[in-house]
């Protein structure tokens, strides 16, 4: 039997199909955009995200806007199109609010061995707030391909954009497909993983100094 079992990140299913259906008001500096609205969530960074595709993908759609949430350290001045909008890094319990104020959500993602290798939970939460997502091609999209729009290169990402904001976007389908994916059922999958070798979790007093929990081998 394998003593390895990975368990891979989940999402506030809650929180963030909540927001999507509507259960708070948009944030006031993204309301204040047109629609159509464009969203990204997260780092703009050169280990992972390609400027040369959004650039060519946002003059490419003159008549959309780019909300663009989360810290940049890329060099000033990178951008400087008129319809692209940083609104900067915001509290992790604002975000599902402002994904849900996008028409679509985006990850242009480069081509680097870190992109290569990771796994943003952003998917997932992508998904679970309801709004159609195009995305650049990486191997985490395994399992999940059939649910996003991939482009590889500019004009194919600007096409799927422009595909996915003029049609109607059923979020069902993906949503229960999450269904599987929240925190609670990570929690569930790995006592399970645990107890299959046989190790049971030893709860810790909610009083006590130590943090987490101790295990101990099945009797």
């Amino acid at each position: 039997m394998s003593r390895y079992t990975l368990v891979t990140h989940g999402v506030d299913l809650e929180t963030f199909i909540a927001a999507g259906d509507g259960a708070w008001p948009e944030p006031a500096d993204i309301a204040a955009l047109a629609r159509k609205r464009v969203g990204f969530i997260g780092g703009i960074d050169a280990h992972t995200f390609d400027p040369p595709l959004f650039l060519a993908v946002a003059e490419a759609l003159p008549d959309v806007q780019f909300a663009m949430i989360g810290s940049c350290s890329l060099p000033d001045g990178w951008c400087a199109l008129p319809n692209v909008h940083f609104l900067g890094r915001k509290p992790y319990d604002e975000v599902a609010r402002y994904m849900a104020a996008a028409d679509a959500l985006i990850m242009p993602w480069n081509r680097s061995d870190w992109i290569k290798a990771c796994n943003p939970i952003k998917l997932k939460e992508y998904l679970a707030v309801g709004r159609p997502v195009v995305t650049t091609d990486f191997p985490a999209l395994d399992g999940w391909r059939d649910l996003v729009h991939v482009a590889v290169e500019a004009p194919a990402f600007a096409d799927a954009l422009r595909r996915v904001l003029s049609t109607p976007h059923d979020a069902s389908v993906a949503r229960r497909r999450l269904a599987t994916e929240s925190w609670e059922a990570k929690a569930a999958e790995t006592l399970a993983a645990l107890a299959a070798i046989g190790i049971e979790p030893v709860a810790v007093d909610a009083g006590s100094t130590q943090a987490g929990c101790s295990i101990r081998p099945a009797a």
